[in-house]
């Protein structure tokens, strides 16, 4: 039972010169939201694009 605490306390605590696996998650989570949101911006505006040019559009006047 004891090695199950330590590779728990090994997650989350950082020691030897290791980092926690909950650190390094942390770290490259904080690093990609950006870039996840700068894709759903790209996204977004796409879609508004095409939204856009299909209301404009010739086809509908008529």
């Amino acid at each position: 039972m004891g090695s199950r605490w330590s590779g728990l306390a090994a997650w989350f605590v950082s020691a030897d010169g290791r980092e926690s696996q909950a650190r390094l998650l942390r770290g490259r989570a904080l690093g990609t939201i950006p870039q996840l949101l700068a894709v759903v911006r790209q996204l977004n505006e796409r879609r508004a694009g095409r939204s856009d040019c299909s209301a404009g559009s010739p086809s509908r006047w008529s």
